[in-house]
């Protein structure tokens, strides 16, 4: 027993360390947890925390997963991440993150390299790892190296590189199974790069090259390369391996010959380059000729080359290669060949075959070129290749626009049809034609031809349109039929009033007609006054009465006001009662107050009465005695049947039971019966189709179904569910999958165009189709189709047994492996489609198809599809 004495006083603990009441000296009984029941993590048995809920502070639980299954690292309890990841980076078909079946080093899920073995390259595992065990720094898998240590250099025993504190290893003996003691030196005081204490080797040099006689060099004379002071070592050869006669170890110099003279070929030249038979290395003799008697240049003791030609060029006849003697004449005894060229090239005009002239231009000294045409393009006389001068006329007179005239209107001799040249003279020598107009058409007097001058105006003084410089015509209107007064042709003015003063609805400008009525209807305008001037009161907007003076015939202004100030209630301007106070007999002055500020009617100024309402019964709040305000609603906004303004009761609901956004709130429909959705009961939207786009009859908004078929059955690009066309041809769909996948070859046609490639491109279109749709069940299904089909056309290619093609697809592909009719890579493509294509058939809630692994496998199918026909074709 172990006794402890704390601040709890006398505790005994047993040998396992828990004393009598089951509990360690850390508080826990053998089970984990403490007085209270909870573990060292704060869960109890029931996995609840002591925080009352079933995860901790941290939002873990007891088995270290938060609310959605994962762990810190974000692994679930499968090992996967939220993406279906393990912590290899490899999903549950057996695809890394990076898209392929193998991760960033080349290792697939089950630890094999690309290259088919368990080791890469370099000879390292999926671990890191080399073929025995050891990493790339030299540690095995537990983090220990060859030695037993660690990397902080401790053993698996926790000693420090096997040493006790003595300085003892474990093996009873001062050195360890490297034969190094605790300092690190052997039995001859070296250490493990050769070093002693001192610091130098067993030859005696240091690190920096030095000796221990503080030369460079030992006491023999050799650095610690083993090279004199001169650069040879003690068998007499330098750095490069030649002795000091500059020959190597084998005897050959740097030129490759040896001592006696030959090159390590075992070709006998001599010192001089030339063999037994006295050539060198490029066959030439010591006279300078090859074999065939010809020197470097080509030429034979004769001097003439094998043409038959000298160094000069003339053959034993005196004639060139060209046919030309040294004299300039040609064979033909002339002194230009048959091609009309002399011996220097040039022709009788000058020019040589590349058409450069004589004097070293492409013209000769008129400025034409071997064609006849100078630098623009023009012949002796003018014309151009098509015929044509600079003015673009040819020698009939015809312009290149293929009329006389050219653009400009001017014809071969500069005249245009009018006879006038570009200086406005005329053919007949004066700048007026014969009828007397100059070239823009005027005459002497300035008028045009037709009849018009530079100004616009005719002999009277109107232009084209009739009008004069003022702006009016022959009637005396303008442009805008108004006369010179400002009336218009219709009789009345700018402003709409003829000349009496009425406009064409008969009223004034102050809008009373000629009876005196106003167009309101009454003998009053809007500010109260008749066609005279006067309001009803009969006085003028300037106060007059209509007596003549400024008081009506009972004495009052139009202010109401009498001679002596009063108005008719006995008021001044100032407030004053005739009575000489601000109040009348009754006690109101004149604003209708009391000197309280009550009026005759009992309420203030405000509008109130003694008990704070209104004439109308309401408060300064808009409320009447009942809490209700003048549109029936009470103080919280409600009407006596509980709905607001808006026609919402407290709880968002209108009389007929719908929403503030108009949704019932029974059944979720607005008043038209669709959801929030857009989507009504059965699922349809307003313009009657589902939330993936088909209406009841499975029709989408193009007219094809789910499938992509019309109502007979084909497709947009007019096959059939079978992949047919209307006339019973499926080629062209062959060709349409073709021309979409051009990385496939298409060599040979009999291959191609048969049934069972129209079905596999069928099931794979089908497959596209599925995932566009968002059905990655029935998408995952036809993938597997299109896989069967393949498998059925391997197998037949390769006159598998009946059983074999009997069999199911997961047999079919084991005897495809074992038989080596694809590769590997391929192989495991097909068992992923057949693996996906189970799912497909058999869904699972907790598992569904994703639209990725769908495309994915999509994908590596079609290569692999693509694959199998470059390979068979």
């Amino acid at each position: 027993m172990v006794s402890i004495v704390g601040l709890f006083g006398f505790l005994e603990y047993d040998k396992d360390g828990y004393n009598k009441f089951g509990y360690n000296i850390l508080g826990y009984d053998k089970n984990g947890y403490d007085v209270q029941g909870y573990d060292v993590n704060g869960f109890n048995k029931n996995e609840y925390h002591v925080n009352g809920t079933k995860y901790d502070y941290s939002g873990y639980n007891k088995n270290g997963f938060d609310k959605n299954g994962y762990d810190m690292i974000g692994y679930d309890k499968y090992g996967r991440d939220m993406n279906g990841y393990d912590k290899s980076g490899f999903n549950i078909y057996r695809y890394h993150k990076n898209g392929t079946q193998y991760d960033n080093c080349g290792f697939n899920i089950y630890g094999y390299h690309k290259n088919g073995t368990e080791y890469d390259e370099n000879g390292y595992d999926k671990n890191g790892l080399y073929k025995g065990g050891i990493d790339k720094s030299g540690y095995d898998i537990s983090g220990y190296d060859k030695n037993g240590y660690d990397q902080r250099g401790f053993d698996r025993a926790g000693m420090y590189r096997g040493f006790d504190k003595y300085g003892i290893f474990r093996r009873k003996s001062k050195y360890d199974s490297n034969g190094y003691d605790k300092d690190g030196f052997d039995i001859d005081g070296y250490d493990i790069n050769g070093y002693d204490k001192n610091g130098y080797d067993k030859y005696g040099f240091n690190k920096n090259q030095y000796h221990k006689n503080g030369t460079n060099y030992n006491n023999y004379g050799y650095d610690v390369n083993g090279y004199d002071i001169h650069g040879f070592d003690k068998n007499g050869y330098n750095k490069d391996g030649y002795d000091k006669d500059s020959y190597d170890r084998r005897g050959y110099d740097k030129n490759g010959f040896n001592r006696t003279g030959y090159d390590k070929k075992g070709i006998q030249y001599d010192k001089n380059g030339y063999d037994k038979y006295g050539y060198d290395r490029s066959g030439y003799d010591r006279s300078g000729y090859d074999k065939s008697g010809y020197d470097k240049n080509g030429y034979a003791k004769s001097g003439y080359d094998k043409y038959g030609y000298d160094k000069s060029g003339y053959n034993k006849e005196g004639y060139n290669i060209e046919g030309f003697n040294k004299n300039g004449y040609h064979k033909n005894s002339t002194k230009f060949d048959n091609n009309g060229y002399n011996k220097y090239g040039y022709d009788k005009t000058g020019f040589n075959k590349n058409a450069y002239h004589i004097n070293g231009t492409k013209y000769d000294a008129s400025g034409l070129n071997i064609n006849g045409y100078d630098i623009n393009g023009y012949d002796i006389n003018g014309y151009n290749k098509s015929g044509y001068s600079k003015d673009g006329f040819d020698k009939n007179g015809y312009h290149i626009n293929g009329t006389k005239y050219d653009d400009n209107g001017y014809n071969k001799s500069g005249y245009s049809k009018d006879g006038f040249d570009k200086n406005g003279y005329h053919i007949n020598g004066t700048k007026h034609d014969s009828n007397g107009y100059d070239k823009n058409g005027y005459d002497k007097d300035g008028y045009h031809i037709n009849g018009y001058d530079k100004s616009g105006y005719d002999k009277e003084g109107y232009d084209k349109n009739g009008y004069d410089k003022s702006g009016y015509d022959k009637r005396g209107y303008d442009k805008s039929a108004y006369d010179k007064s400002g009336y218009h042709i219709t009789g009345y003015d700018r402003s709409g009033y003829d000349k009496n003063g009425y406009n064409k609805f008969g009223f004034d400008k102050n809008e009373f007609d000629k009876n005196g009525d106003h167009r309101n209807g009454t003998e009053y305008d809007e500010k109260g006054y008749d066609k005279n001037g006067f309001n009803i009161d009969g006085f003028s907007r300037y106060g007059d009465y209509k007596n003549g003076t400024k008081y009506d015939d009972n004495g009052f202004n139009q202010y109401g006001y009498n001679r002596e100030g009063y108005n008719k209630k006995g008021y001044n301007t100032d407030g004053i009662n005739i009575n000489g106070t601000y109040f009348d007999d009754e006690g109101f002055a004149i604003d209708g107050y009391n000197r309280k500020g009550i009026n005759r009617e009992g309420f203030n100024r405000g509008g109130y009465d003694n008990e704070g309402y209104d004439k109308d019964g309401f408060d300064k709040f808009g409320y009447n005695k009942s809490e209700i305000d003048r549109e029936g609603f009470n103080r919280d906004g409600y009407d006596k049947e509980g709905f607001n303004r808006d026609g919402f009761n407290e709880y968002g609901i209108d009389r007929e039971g719908y929403d503030t956004e108009g949704y019932n709130y029974s059944d979720g429909y607005n008043r038209k019966g669709y959801g929030r959705d857009g989507y009504n009961k059965e699922g349809y939207d307003i313009e009657g189709y589902n939330i993936v786009g088909y209406d009841k009859e499975g029709i989408d908004r193009t007219g094809y179904d789910k499938e992509g078929y019309d109502i007979r059955g084909f497709d947009e690009n007019g096959f059939d569910m079978e992949g047919y066309n209307i006339k019973g041809e499926f080629n062209e769909y062959i060709d349409s999958y073709l021309n979409r996948n051009k990385e496939i070859k298409k060599q040979t046609t009999d291959l191609i165009y048969t049934v069972d490639y129209k079905d596999i491109m069928l099931y794979v279109n089908k497959t596209i189709k599925f995932i566009g749709q968002g059905d990655y069940e029935d998408a995952s299904t036809n993938l597997r189709k299109a896989s069967e089909v393949l498998v059925y056309v391997i197998l037949n290619k390769y006159n598998a047994p009946p059983k074999i093609k009997n069999s199911d697809l997961f047999s079919k592909l084991n005897h495809i492996k074992r038989n080596e009719l694809l590769n590997k890579n391929d192989i495991d493509i097909l068992h992923n489609v057949r693996e996906i294509g189970n799912k497909g058939a058999h869904p699972s809630e907790t598992r569904p198809i994703t639209k990725k692994e769908n495309e994915l496998l999509l994908s590596e199918f079609k290569k692999v599809f693509k694959n199998w026909i470059n390979k068979v074709s």
